[in-house]
């Protein structure tokens, strides 16, 4: 993941200041988080759907008739913290007040170790008459999260996989 980042900030770097448009979003998140705890005597089990807040901070350039851009997201999932970075992430717009996005990156929730794994998502936008707001729908999944089993886990294979999906409703503003 620390590539993924690296090599998204450095393409951004490459990009002239004036034209760079800098989004955030505030909203709340539907999660439902499934753990596969890798025992054959247990089947994966999802864990209870919750709504949290949802934090998202992202830069974007211009790139064709859209923008292109990163984009780092915060959540909650059953206590505990959930970040996605949004490593390619591009928006299309559809007329004058609609715009779809899709992104690819990387995710982390914090567990008693750290499991690791994909982030992706789509999304829909409708701009608001006030400049530079608008209202978002995104759908978003944190795939195949691993960590390390601890000593207290049930025997099986050495790591527990998590797979988070989400819907956020939340309200954007660009800068």
């Amino acid at each position: 993941m620390k590539k993924i980042a690296f090599l998204a900030l450095a393409g951004l770097m490459t990009f002239e200041a004036s034209a760079t448009t800098v989004m955030t979003e505030v909203g709340a998140s539907f999660s439902r988080e499934k753990v596969d705890l890798g025992t054959p005597t247990m089947e994966p089990f999802n864990r209870s759907s919750e709504v949290n807040p949802h934090l998202m901070v992202g830069v974007y350039r211009p790139a064709g008739d859209g923008l292109l851009g990163v984009g780092l997201d915060w959540d909650r999932s059953n206590g505990r913290n959930l970040l996605g970075l949004r490593a390619l992430d591009y928006h299309y717009p559809l007329g004058d007040s609609f715009e779809v996005h899709g992104f690819l990156g990387g995710a982390r929730l914090s567990d008693t170790r750290p499991a690791y794994g994909y982030y992706y998502g789509a999304g829909v936008s409708y701009k608001l008459p006030y400049q530079g707001w608008s209202i978002g729908l995104d759908f978003r999944k944190a795939d195949e999260l691993a960590r390390d089993k601890e000593p207290s886990d049930p025997a099986g294979r050495q790591d527990v996989y998590f797979d988070i999906q989400s819907a956020t409703l939340s309200i954007q503003k660009r800068f």
